[in-house]
């Protein structure tokens, strides 16, 4: 029989010891210095953990997927298939690469390495080493690039700020505060 489907007709056996169960209200789970325990809160109508907890991966949400070592918090429809990397608040968020953070960025594609994307909607990376903050409906591409505005960047070392900037070219630092695209035409 299943443990956590134990009632007070069922048993509960534990390292070949059996005992009858009547109500599981709580389970403790400890050693000589460390101890978990779950708990049902009848305030809450939810089961609470304390302890030190060690999970290969969490989903919440609606649709939401990752593989063992990624995690996937809130919202809906997002696909994490990276390792050791976490999706939060994406809404059809698909994340490839590994060691990625991606917070509050829905609809965005990310498959590049060691990224952390903040509120940067519609982005599509490939590369590694990325950083874009609220990037929107970016087009990010490269090794070594930042980017905090709506833009689009092809280069392996750039940093680019501003709206609307277009970057081709490499080791490049743009800043454009304009509303029109700026394609430099050397490095």
């Amino acid at each position: 029989m299943n443990p956590l489907q134990a009632s007070q007709n069922g048993y509960l056996q534990v390292d070949g010891v059996q005992n009858s169960v009547q109500y599981l209200t709580s389970l403790v789970i400890s050693e000589s210095t460390n101890r978990v325990e779950f708990k049902y809160d009848d305030a809450s109508k939810a089961v609470r953990a304390s302890g030190s907890l060690n999970m290969q991966n969490l989903v919440v949400g609606q649709g939401n997927e990752s593989s063992v070592s990624s995690v996937v918090f809130w919202w809906t429809e997002n696909n994490n298939q990276g390792e050791n990397s976490v999706i939060v608040w994406g809404n059809n968020t698909t994340n490839e690469g590994n060691n990625n953070v991606i917070i509050l960025s829905p609809y965005s594609t990310s498959s590049s390495e060691n990224t952390a994307i903040l509120n940067g909607q519609n982005v599509v990376t490939n590369g590694k080493n990325i950083t874009v903050v609220n990037g929107e409906n970016s087009n990010v591409r490269g090794k070594y690039v930042t980017v905090f505005g709506n833009s689009s960047v092809g280069a392996d070392y750039v940093v680019v700020f501003g709206d609307k900037v277009t970057n081709n070219k490499s080791n490049t630092f743009v800043f454009n505060g304009q509303d029109t695209e700026f394609e430099p035409e050397q490095e």
